[in-house]
């Protein structure tokens, strides 16, 4: 009975038209072709994503340096303000500290720009290792940001302990060694100071640094 039966189901497919047999081949088709259709558009969808993440990156990152640049430093006061708005105690203990390379064109007209861009690259890396866990910034030529949550007294023996470092070790470029000094100056984050006023504190500071012959820095405690 079995065996018949088998041998019904087989007669039946026989007697298929082969314009049916064509149109099922058609539909298998179209749906490994929508498949693959369907599995390139999610890869180039990541692919995209990635190209807008790295876009995105680059656009707040400096070429040169690598640490991120003034778009992104204004993009983070932002966002400190709208915190501080919300809970006034986020900004406590957060210092601003604007740092200068002492007389850096003399730097670019002794060896060429090429190798100022390679002094400031190094400086950069001294920075970072210097400030592991601050929000670095580039907001100038030679102008660097350097965002903490410390207490005055770190503060102090933290920029102190850069400074010498970077007076005693010139930048060790590919061709050429380079002394420089820098002078800084830093302020203490209030509440209502989370805008430009801030950063005019820590620049005027570092100016006062300058002023006094460079090489050294400068620590507002209070507005």
């Amino acid at each position: 009975m079995v065996l018949c039966d088998l041998a019904q189901s087989a007669d039946a497919t026989s007697n298929i038209d082969p314009t049916a047999w064509l149109a099922i081949a058609v539909l298998a088709l179209c749906a490994v072709l929508f498949g693959l259709w369907v599995r390139i558009l999610l890869l180039k969808n990541k692919q995209l994503q990635r190209e807008l993440l790295d876009a995105h990156q680059t656009a707040l990152s400096d070429p040169l340096t690598g640490l991120l640049n003034r778009r992104a430093w204004s993009r983070f006061l932002d966002e400190l303000a709208i915190q501080a708005t919300h809970n006034p105690q986020s900004t406590q203990n957060l210092w601003m500290i604007i740092l200068d390379i002492d007389r850096f064109k003399q730097v670019n007209d002794q060896f060429s720009h090429r190798i100022g861009d390679e002094a400031l690259t190094e400086f950069s890396m001294r920075l970072r290792q210097a400030f592991p866990s601050a929000h670095l910034s580039r907001i100038g030529g030679e102008e660097f940001s350097i965002i903490m949550r410390s207490n005055r007294e770190q503060v102090i023996n933290d920029v102190k302990r850069f400074l010498e470092k970077i007076d005693q070790r010139p930048l060790e470029l590919p061709s050429h060694s380079v002394h420089v000094t820098c002078s800084a100056g830093a302020a203490l984050c209030s509440p209502d100071s989370l805008s430009q006023d801030w950063f005019q504190r820590a620049d005027l500071a570092m100016y006062q640094a300058k002023e006094l012959g460079g090489n050294q820095a400068v620590i507002l405690a209070s507005r």
